[in-house]
């Protein structure tokens, strides 16, 4: 039996390679491709395979039903007693300590500082330099053609310097010291012992009855199939029977003549049967438009002619065929028209008449025609005859005739296109623009340094700088130019003269930016500033402004007075490290230190100290125990001036009092 099917099977696959071995390539469709070279008519032979259906015996597989038997498992429920813990609330008395505060009266003596203002006239003297002397001077030369040319430059100088002196009044808060004794409400705290109910949890032994599954086995009788192979069933496949082959003529019409470089693409195709042939024509390809006039077609040959359509329409060779127009140049000038018309066809001639106005004033500037044998594929260049400003708004417009053996019929058409100048937002020509500002500071001179990179050429950009009050007052302004001032990096560097800052107080350099050109949506107006502190660095060094060090009142009460003279200025930071010490050691002529704390101008008011010692950090016991009548106490005050802009330490001051607090 096995025998017997391996003898069907090999017999089948022989018949197979024979038919595969018979049988040829499938040409019932071929590409063919139409130049210059050919003449009106192509010829070309179909061919295709036909095979006949042939019966054969074959085995086949079945599905078979049989009865198995099978074990499976099933949960079978019982109950079993199992104990657990419990957590069972329950209430207790609880003591605890806690603080409790009263008032007590107690009678007390404290030390009160206050104030009385003595006030001097100082002399002060400083340099002042010259004023600038200018003239205009002519200067004459040479050009390259030999011709004498001058110009005239302004020659500056200064004057000789002098001295300016004046009077000012010096002012100090002088300390005066009273006692002030009397009853005072004094709070206290005491420990007590008290009571709350508090809630704690015991673990209790409980039973509880819980059901529990356990598997078991079972068996049962089941229904399987499986695969078994059966004979015989009749199968029909196809195998060759011969090739079927034509010979096709293709005629073309006679006016339809192709130029050096053309081609034309056609695909036939046999269709139909033997006994009932056709062919069919798909133009893949084409220069003209085709559709077939008249077919005769036998089983082994046949002909079909072709004849002229229109291939294109209004509706795919109208405006919308005009892809882009734009003006182009350089150098700020319009020096050509550029048209993208993908209606550019072979067999179609486009006729442009083209005109180009100023938008504002409607007012003609280019008219011209052109044929679209000018073209370079799809792309029209057309050189103006005189160059146009590219800041105008311009409208151009394109009427287009189009006339051609296969267009449906002479069509007409007009496009019209603005071409609007860009302009620029002022968003990105404002202060982001300028960039590393900074004042480098001389004594002759300061200089104001920044970087300008919205500076345009096709923008006017100028720039006014001052040096002002707190209240606005103008000490000196200048205006400039950014062609005259900025370098290839656009950077400039503008010189302030030392009389600028003649006022010795807090200044303001300001410089005021401006843009202005067509090519902005809005004229473009910003400011930068940059703070100009006078310091004097030999007043920032005066020991004596600092004064008035010590401490008022008694125990935690006490408080640190102190008094710094120096002029207020926003570019000076001060910080202020005060270490408190009590006599100690042997013969209680030793240091002991106590505490230490560094403050800032914060806690200042109007230049004075005064504030509790248990605000700056040092504990209560302390203070109780260090802080009464007949102790002597060291205060040492290190006052540190740092300027805020470098971060250097201009000045360094100590200061150290020796006091007795009195009973």
């Amino acid at each position: 039996m096995q025998n017997h099917k391996f003898i069907k099977r090999a017999t089948a696959a022989m018949l197979l390679v024979l038919t595969a071995l018979t049988a040829h390539a499938d040409e019932s469709s071929l590409v063919l491709k139409r130049t210059a070279a050919e003449n009106q008519k192509m010829e070309a032979t179909l061919s295709t395979d036909i095979y006949k259906s042939v019966p054969y015996q074959d085995s086949y597989e079945e599905q078979e039903a049989y009865q198995a038997e099978e074990t499976y498992y099933v949960d079978v429920p019982y109950t079993e007693t199992e104990g657990y813990y419990e957590d069972v609330p329950y209430q207790e008395q609880e003591s605890y300590l806690d603080t409790e505060y009263y008032t007590d009266s107690e009678y007390r003596c404290r030390t009160e500082t206050d104030y009385e203002r003595e006030c001097h006239q100082e002399r002060l003297c400083a340099p002042r330099p010259g004023e600038q002397i200018c003239q205009m001077v002519e200067e004459c030369g040479q050009n390259a053609h030999g011709e004498r040319i001058c110009k005239t430059r302004k020659v500056c100088e200064t004057g000789p310097s002098r001295e300016d002196c004046s009077d000012r009044q010096v002012c100090q808060n002088v300390p005066r010291s009273r006692e002030v004794c009397g009853y005072e409400s004094v709070q206290k705290s005491r420990t007590v012992t008290k009571y709350r109910t508090v809630t704690k949890y015991r673990s209790e032994y409980r039973t509880r009855t819980v059901t529990k599954y356990r598997s078991e086995a079972r068996s049962r009788t089941v229904t399987r199939y499986r695969t078994v192979t059966k004979c015989c069933v009749t199968r029909y496949r196809d195998e060759f029977d011969h090739t079927w082959n034509m010979r096709v003529q293709v005629v073309f019409p006679a006016n339809a003549t192709l130029l050096p470089g053309e081609v034309e693409s056609l695909r036939l195709s046999m269709t139909g049967s033997e006994q009932s042939p056709d062919v069919s024509v798909e133009v893949l390809d084409s220069v003209y438009g085709y559709k077939v006039a008249r077919k005769d077609i036998r089983a082994a040959s046949g002909i079909v002619e072709l004849a002229l359509v229109p291939k294109y329409d209004q509706s795919t060779l109208g405006a919308s065929s005009i892809k882009k127009i734009e003006l182009s140049g350089k150098n700020e000038v319009f020096n050509e028209l550029i048209i993208q018309d993908s209606g550019i066809k072979a067999r179609v001639l486009t006729q442009y008449n083209l005109r180009i106005l100023e938008k504002d004033s409607n007012s003609v500037v280019f008219e011209g025609i052109v044929g679209s044998e000018k073209a370079t594929k799809d792309s029209l260049a057309i050189t103006l005859p005189q160059a146009l400003p590219a800041d105008v708004d311009y409208l151009i417009q394109i009427s287009a005739t189009r006339s051609g053996l296969v267009l449906d019929k002479t069509f007409s058409f007009t496009v019209t296109k603005e071409v609007l100048f860009q302009r620029w937002k002022a968003d990105d020509f404002g202060k982001k623009t300028v960039t590393d500002v900074r004042l480098n500071e001389g004594k002759e001179s300061s200089v104001l340094e920044f970087k300008d990179s919205g500076a345009h050429p096709l923008l006017e950009t100028s720039y006014k700088l001052s040096v002002l009050t707190k209240n606005n007052e103008s000490l000196w302004t200048n205006t400039y130019k950014a062609s005259e001032v900025l370098d290839a990096n656009k950077k400039a560097a503008l010189e302030i003269p030392a009389k600028a800052f003649s006022r010795e107080e807090q200044l303001v350099v300001l410089l005021q930016v401006q843009r202005q050109g067509r090519r902005l949506v809005t004229a473009v107006n910003f400011n930068v500033s940059v703070n100009k502190s006078f310091i004097n660095i030999e007043e920032l060094k005066n020991a004596d402004l600092i004064h008035s060090i010590g401490i008022s009142g008694i125990d935690d009460v006490a408080r640190l007075t102190m008094a710094d003279a120096l002029r207020k200025n926003d570019g000076v930071k001060t910080t202020y490290t005060v270490k408190l010490s009590r006599a100690g050691g042997f013969l209680w002529k030793d240091k002991v230190a106590v505490g230490e704390v560094t403050i800032d101008e914060s806690k200042f008011t109007q230049g004075q100290l005064n504030v509790p010692f248990t605000e700056l950090g040092f504990t209560a016991r302390d203070l109780w125990l260090y802080i009464k009548p007949g102790k002597i106490l060291y205060l040492d005050v290190t006052a540190k001036r740092t300027l805020k802009e470098t971060g250097k330490v201009a000045a360094t001051i100590t200061k150290s009092v020796k006091l007795e607090i009195p009973y």
